[in-house]
């Protein structure tokens, strides 16, 4: 497994980009039952799936509900290895 394939696979998809950005702004609250950042419910939860996969984001427990937001930690390994490619 190559950890910067999958997270370079992951933002690939359109609607994981969607995601980023709106996680950038604000975290979000499942159930996704009216969808998030202008995408239904099935394409929420398909990108939330995809960007778990890759280990983009990261939820904790409120009640019933998971709250989602970006894992920083997983975007720092892709600015690592983009500038790696670029360093002098």
């Amino acid at each position: 497994d190559d950890p910067i394939f999958d997270i370079i696979s992951a933002l690939a998809d359109k609607d994981v980009l969607t995601m980023v950005r709106g996680l950038s702004k604000e975290e979000i609250r499942s159930p996704f039952t009216d969808g998030v950042f202008g995408m239904d419910e099935a394409r929420t939860n398909a990108a939330i799936r995809r960007m778990k996969g890759a280990g983009l984001i990261s939820s904790r427990r409120d009640g019933p509900d998971h709250v989602y937001f970006l894992n920083k930690g997983r975007y720092k390994e892709l600015e690592h290895f983009l500038s790696g490619l670029f360093s002098e």
